[in-house]
């Protein structure tokens, strides 16, 4: 590459610097603002595509500390979301955008791992400089220390609606301890603990059952029963599904 097409390569990327993160932020959105044309986000794709060519391998990216590997065997379970392998994904770190990345999340730690540029052994990314991450079609945003009391609590929560609501999932693995395995102590995992969150506004409210969505959405308690039967969903039996089809009725449905 040429010394002239490195200087427009990073010239150019940082013309779009806004677009960049206005794009970035998209990853969380249902759908990408009127504003961003195709030719805007073309030439945004571009300069990024060379601008991480120019800078490979990159330092900004491969930066972290060595991620320390569980000394214990694990007889049953893995401390991984989904899957235990690398899946290709995105992130944001410390505000620059990486595309085609492969990731793991440990759910145990609340650590986003990834391999060194020679995969040799894998680095765990400063959580303080992940604003959010992807992994494949799941995406994962941080939620940081806040002066607001209904927060949750600091660390990676998938998104699984938002729009001008936001609704999040929390999984914690937790490595367990089988004191009756004999003289050696066995250890495992055994599923996750999952919670529910619906960011209205700017408080959170927990939405684990029917009671406690029914008090976030209170204003329409009603039409939430009404819309919940009517569909044949379910809280207990399909939380998940219930949650989302429930929040993306509510946003669509209510006045502006």
């Amino acid at each position: 590459m040429s010394f002239l097409t490195k200087i427009c390569c990073v010239s150019l990327l940082f013309c779009h610097l806004n677009v960049g993160v206005a794009w970035a932020q998209s990853q969380t959105q249902p759908s990408l603002p009127d504003s961003l044309t195709p030719n805007t986000l073309a030439a945004y794709d571009t300069a990024l595509s060379q601008y991480h060519a120019y800078l490979a391998p990159e330092t900004g990216l491969f930066r972290g500390s060595e991620y320390g590997t569980y000394d214990l065997t694990l007889r049953e379970g893995q401390p991984y979301f989904g899957e235990k392998r690398r899946r290709p994904g995105t992130v944001s770190y410390n505000h620059i955008f990486y595309d085609h990345v492969m990731l793991l999340y440990d759910e145990v730690k609340d650590l986003v791992i990834m391999y060194d540029y020679f995969n040799l052994f894998k680095i765990t990314l400063f959580p303080e400089m992940v604003d959010r991450f992807s992994i494949e079609n799941h995406r994962f945003i941080r939620l940081t220390d806040s002066l607001n009391p209904t927060q949750p609590r600091n660390g990676y929560y998938e998104v699984l609606y938002q729009g001008r609501m936001m609704l999040l999932k929390k999984e914690k693995k937790i490595v367990q301890e089988d004191l009756n395995s004999g003289p050696q102590v066995q250890f495992f995992i055994e599923g996750a603990d999952t919670a529910f969150y619906l960011k209205k506004g700017n408080s959170y409210y927990p939405v684990n059952n029917t009671k406690s969505l029914l008090h976030a959405l209170k204003d329409r308690s009603r039409d939430v029963k009404k819309f919940i039967r009517s569909n044949g969903l379910s809280v207990r039996k399909d939380r998940e599904n219930t949650l989302i089809k429930v929040s993306a009725w509510y946003d669509n449905s209510s006045p502006q």
